[in-house]
C-alpha cells in the first residue's frame, strides 16, 4: 500500500509539474486582428475563443497556394475531359455523316441503274448544251436587236407624227382665228343692217301716203293700182334689205359650218397624236335661227 500510495503521489506530483509549464507558458496575450482574418463564427453577445487557435500567415498562404495547384490540376483534367469529349462527338458527327453519304450515293446509284438514256441526256453527256446555249443566247440577241432598231422606228415615226400634227393644228387655229375675226365682222354688219332697217321702217307699220285700212285704187282693166313714187322706193329698199340680209345669214350659216368641220378636223387630228379626255362642247346654233 505504501508503494502504492507513493507511486499516485508522484503521478499528481508530475501532473502538478506539467501544470506548472503549462501555466508558464499559456498565458493570455491580446491580439489586434482584421475582421476578415478571424474565422471564429461570432456569437450574438460574447464569442467564446477558448478553443480557439492563432495560425502564422505563412501556414495559411502554404495551404492556400496548395489548395489553387490542386484546382488547376483539376481544372486541367476537366479541360482534358472536355477536349476528349468534344472530339469524341466530332468523330461520332462524322460517323454519321459518312453514313448518310453512303446512303446517298447508294440511293443515286440505284437511281443512275434505273435512267433511261435519251438523245437529249446522250448529247448532254457529250457536251451539247453549251452549243445549244450558245445558239439560244445568240437568238434572244438578235431578237433584242431586232426589237429596239423597231422600237426606235417607231419612236420617230411618232416624232415625226406629232410634228406634222402640231403644225397641222397651228395652222387650223390660225384658220379658226380668221374664220372667227370674219363672222364677228359678219355679225357686226347683220346687226348694223338690222338697226338700219328698223330706223328706216314707217312707225305707224302701214306705207307712206296711204292711211291705215284704206285700199288701193285700181285704174285700168287690168287691175293695176294707183302707185305711190315713195310707196315704191320703199318697198324697193325693204326688198334689198331683206335680199342682203339673206344673203349675210347664208354667210353666216356657211361659215359656221365650216368653222364645225374645221374644229372636227382638229380634233380627229388631236386623237391621232395623243389622247385628248377634254369634253367636248355643245354644238352652238347660228344666233339668226335661235
Amino acid at each position: 500500500d505504501a508503494a502504492q500510495a507513493c507511486r499516485q503521489l508522484e503521478q499528481e506530483l508530475q501532473e502538478h509539474s506539467d501544470l506548472m509549464k503549462r501555466e508558464e507558458y499559456d498565458i493570455e496575450i491580446l491580439f489586434k486582428l482584421k475582421q476578415g482574418q478571424v474565422e471564429v463564427p461570432q456569437a450574438a453577445v460574447v464569442t467564446d475563443y477558448s478553443d480557439a487557435i492563432v495560425i502564422q500567415n505563412d501556414v495559411v498562404e502554404s495551404r492556400n497556394t496548395r489548395i489553387i495547384e490542386l484546382g488547376k490540376e483539376k481544372v486541367s483534367t476537366l479541360e482534358t475531359i472536355k477536349e476528349f469529349r468534344k472530339k469524341l462527338s466530332l468523330i461520332q458527327w462524322e460517323y454519321k455523316m459518312l453514313q448518310m453519304q453512303t446512303t446517298d450515293l447508294e440511293e443515286r446509284t440505284k437511281d443512275v441503274h434505273m435512267l433511261r438514256v435519251t438523245k437529249d441526256l446522250q448529247s448532254l453527256l457529250k457536251g451539247g448544251e453549251e452549243g445549244r446555249n450558245k445558239a439560244e443566247a445568240d437568238l434572244l440577241e438578235r431578237k433584242i436587236e431586232h426589237l429596239n432598231s423597231t422600237a426606235a422606228q417607231k419612236e420617230a415615226t411618232l416624232k415625226k407624227q406629232h410634228a406634222a400634227a402640231s403644225h397641222a393644228t397651228k395652222l387650223r387655229k390660225m384658220e379658226n382665228s380668221m374664220l372667227e375675226k370674219k363672222l364677228r365682222e359678219i355679225q357686226a354688219n347683220v346687226m348694223d343692217r338690222e338697226h338700219i332697217r328698223s330706223l328706216r321702217a314707217p312707225q305707224g307699220g302701214a306705207p307712206q301716203g296711204r292711211d291705215k285700212g284704206e285700199k288701193a285704187k285700181i285704174i285700168g282693166g287690168g287691175g293695176r293700182i294707183v302707185e305711190n313714187e315713195a310707196m315704191v322706193r320703199s318697198a324697193q329698199q325693204g326688198f334689198r334689205d331683206i335680199r342682203s340680209r339673206q344673203r349675210l345669214m347664208d354667210a353666216a350659216k356657211r361659215h359656221t359650218e365650216e368653222i364645225d368641220l374645221l374644229t372636227k378636223e382638229l380634233d380627229r387630228l388631236r386623237q391621232k397624236t395623243f389622247p385628248s379626255f377634254i369634253q367636248l362642247q355643245q354644238e352652238h346654233g347660228n344666233p339668226d335661227h335661235r
